[in-house]
């Protein structure tokens, strides 16, 4: 197995390729969701350089007032970027949205197949080309698993042992 060791300024680089990639998509966010996995950091450095406020989220632990935001419950829909660091099998953006339109908000299917990828964006700073989650709107860099199966460590990956 390939291991790809990304440093900190290659990190962000991808970080800066994705701010680029939502500067030149015109798309203005109201805040970014870093999820816990490895999308806190990007997220943190995402919402510094928009200027926006960024949240935090857990598998462990749903959220219905992000997905109230999304959905528009009690203002208008809010544009949230959803991050994570690798957009992998682990299934981390499908659980956003089972989550978010199953369990907090069901109101209408419709409306949620109309708020993805267009109020609710997805990002990952490694696309993993091999993930059955295709909804992905920006990333830093794309791999394929399957043609090379590939580890990707960040560089707060054991931050402790280097």
């Amino acid at each position: 197995m390939k291991k790809l060791v990304i440093n900190q300024r290659d990190y962000s680089g991808l970080v800066s390729t994705i701010c680029r990639d939502i500067v030149l998509s015109k798309w203005k966010l109201d805040y970014v969701v870093g999820l816990s996995t490895n999308g806190i950091i990007p997220g943190l450095m995402i919402g510094e350089y928009f200027g926006v406020p960024v949240e935090f989220l857990s598998k462990n632990v749903s959220n219905c007032g992000m997905a109230d935001d999304a959905y528009g419950i009690e203002t208008k829909q809010k544009n949230i970027l959803v991050i994570d660091g690798t957009n992998n099998s682990d299934q981390i953006f499908s659980w956003v949205k089972e989550d978010w339109s199953s369990s907090c908000f069901p109101y209408n299917a419709e409306v949620w197949d109309k708020i993805w990828n267009n109020t609710v964006k997805f990002a990952a700073i490694i696309n993993d080309d091999a993930s059955d989650f295709k909804d992905l709107d920006y990333f830093g860099s794309l791999i394929n698993s399957i043609e090379e199966p590939t580890m990707v460590e960040f560089p707060n990956n054991l931050w402790w042992v280097k």
